[in-house]
């Protein structure tokens, strides 16, 4: 079986760190990480591969979704 792709497409959406950690329902250990190493990351450190970013204060990051459209 193949599938021929008709369409391929990368979306960025931007999110609020703090709306999307409730969202998840993520435990307050694991947040604390997550959001440490983003402003980690902005600080120069390790990229996570999220492109954080602040929007009037707020912590944000890029979330990525894509799109693929194919047929059999």
């Amino acid at each position: 079986m193949s599938i021929n792709i008709l369409a391929c497409e990368a979306l960025q959406v931007e999110k609020s760190v703090k709306d999307w950690l409730t969202l998840t329902k993520t435990d307050d250990e694991t947040s604390s990480r997550i959001v440490e190493d983003l402003k980690n990351e902005l600080s120069g450190g390790k990229e996570t591969w999220l492109f954080p970013f602040y929007k009037e204060d707020e912590l944000m990051f890029y979330h990525t979704y894509f799109k693929i459209i194919g047929s059999k």
